[in-house]
C-alpha cells in the first residue's frame, strides 16, 4: 500500500464532509462565468428537457461515439 499525499486522518468526518464539498465545487467550478447568451441557452434546453420535447442520449451510446475509431 502506497502512503498517502495528504494525511487527512486527524479530520473529524464533519472535517472530511466539508473537505469533499469543497473540492467537488472546484472541479465542477466552470473555467470562466457563463455569459447571458450561454445562460440563457442551458435555461432553454433545459426548459425543452422538462417539457419532453427533446429525446436524451443514453451515456452507453455517447461513450461509444467517442471511442477513438482505428
Amino acid at each position: 500500500m502506497t502512503t498517502p499525499r495528504f494525511d487527512l486522518t486527524g479530520l473529524s468526518e464533519t472535517e472530511r464532509l466539508l473537505l469533499a464539498g469543497e473540492l467537488l465545487d472546484m472541479a465542477y467550478a466552470p473555467a470562466a462565468p457563463l455569459t447571458p447568451a450561454q445562460l440563457a441557452e442551458m435555461e432553454r434546453r433545459d426548459a425543452e428537457a422538462d417539457a419532453g420535447l427533446v429525446e436524451g442520449t443514453p451515456w452507453e451510446t455517447v461513450r461509444e461515439r467517442l471511442k477513438p475509431r482505428g
